[in-house]
């Protein structure tokens, strides 16, 4: 059976190939999306305002399962309305280095999407 792969482009043009999941969060999705959540309402930039939107984030993570880039999806604003919380973000997802674990073995390259409700 062959795996499906993605093809992921480097923020400097460089192309990788990658296998979607394979991935998971120690605790689960459920434990993920509750850490990120923490940490964006305990953060000192936090104001309160909801969005009430979800934003899906793709993690780029190598062999060693080492976060090697994180992006955004999500609904297009104009600069001035970007919502600050993206680096809040960005930062709890690369605060989970290590708090991995392979379900498939032997890639070079894994991919995890993950949801986040934003309230």
């Amino acid at each position: 059976m062959k795996k499906n792969r993605e093809i992921y482009y480097s923020v400097n043009g460089e192309k990788k190939i990658a296998y979607p999941g394979g991935v998971e969060f120690n605790g689960g999705n459920d434990s993920l999306s509750a850490y990120i959540l923490s940490k964006y309402v305990n953060h000192p930039d936090y104001n309160y305002d909801e969005f009430n939107v979800n934003e899906y984030f793709f993690m780029l993570f190598d062999k060693d399962l080492n976060i090697k880039g994180i992006r955004i999806m999500h609904k297009k604003y104009a600069p001035k309305e970007r919502p600050y919380y993206d680096s809040i973000f960005i930062n709890a997802l690369k605060s989970t280095a290590g708090m991995w674990r392979k379900t498939v073995e032997n890639q070079e390259w894994y991919i995890y999407l993950h949801r986040q409700r934003v309230y």
